[in-house]
């Protein structure tokens, strides 16, 4: 296990047959939340499926309720429902649920989940340099065409994330935070660390290897290259905090708040309660940057003393 002797667990050829049978088992429960997510959503769109797939592919303001809830639909089966269902009754270690369950559960203290929060909030200037950095990657001509297939890509999930961030209401606030910052929170988090973090840990057998495989996983599954480098280095953060504390519950905390944060400060911005416009942030210095690359080591540093602590089960 991640945090534990590994004296009981299958060998090694069959934990990674168990990896290679996820591959399609998560395609398949993919392919059907897609599947129950237009059937969810079908009254909200007038019972009319075609309405529902040009949302999809041109999504304007007054689809935003119905495509929120299907993104909440698909990502809780896809990422929840499926990768639990598999640890549970096909995976070749049959503890590995029950150990990721304990890991939620584990007890801490509460200046460790301030922590949490205060590494997302530290390693805001890092993520920042990050992003401008990795928006003015340029490819080789060899890979002119994936360069502007990833352009068109990013520019198209810009336009679905804006719009389907651009609340007109209080409700549809609480409903973007569920469906954008608590669901991913907890449901990425279950599959990326609970799941992919503790497999990989258990055939590579080293805790960084697994962290950052997972992290550029975690980053790759989301299609957006020119946001690749920040996303991953999300993802490392969230590993971390994983493997350093023995509890999954404070990556998904992490997670949580900053997708929270994001959609807060946007829907101040658009409410005019605010100047700062999260979609036009200023360029952060490469010093800034290193700064805050460094206190993040720090205060993760600092979280190692409970990585050895137990779980329960």
């Amino acid at each position: 296990m991640l945090f534990e002797k590994e004296n009981a667990l299958p060998p090694k050829s069959a934990l990674w047959t168990s990896l290679l049978l996820f591959i399609p088992v998560f395609a398949a429960g993919l392919f059907f939340f897609n599947f129950i997510g237009l059937l969810v959503t079908l009254p909200l769109f007038n019972w009319d499926i075609d309405q529902i797939l040009f949302a999809t592919a041109a999504p304007k303001g007054n689809d935003r309720i119905g495509l929120l809830i299907m993104q909440g639909v698909i990502a809780v089966g896809s990422f929840l429902l499926v990768p639990a269902w598999f640890m549970k009754q096909w995976d070749a270690d049959k503890n590995l649920y029950k150990q990721t369950i304990a890991h939620i559960c584990k007890p801490l203290p509460a200046t460790v989940w301030l922590a949490a929060i205060g590494v997302v909030v530290l390693a805001l200037p890092m993520i920042g340099w990050a992003v401008k950095w990795n928006e003015a990657w340029q490819f080789p001509a060899l890979l002119a065409e994936f360069e502007n297939w990833a352009k068109d890509k990013e520019a198209e999930l810009k336009r679905l994330t804006l719009l389907l961030l651009d609340f007109q209401s209080p409700l549809e606030l609480v409903l973007g935070l569920l469906v954008i910052a608590v669901i991913p929170g907890f449901c990425e988090e279950w599959l990326f660390r609970g799941f992919l973090q503790q497999r990989l840990q258990q055939l590579f057998g080293n805790k960084h290897v697994a962290v950052w495989v997972a992290a550029v996983l975690f980053s790759i599954f989301h299609l957006q290259f020119y946001g690749f480098v920040p996303r991953a280095l999300l993802g490392a953060i969230f590993g971390y905090l994983f493997v350093f504390t023995g509890n999954l519950a404070l990556p998904m905390l992490a997670h949580f708040f900053n997708n929270a944060y994001t959609m807060l400060l946007m829907y101040a911005y658009h409410q005019k309660w605010t100047d700062i416009n999260i979609e036009d942030t200023p360029a952060v210095s490469p010093l800034m940057a290193i700064s805050s690359a460094l206190l993040v080591m720090g205060l993760l540093m600092w979280l190692r003393k409970y990585e050895n602590n137990p779980v329960k089960q």
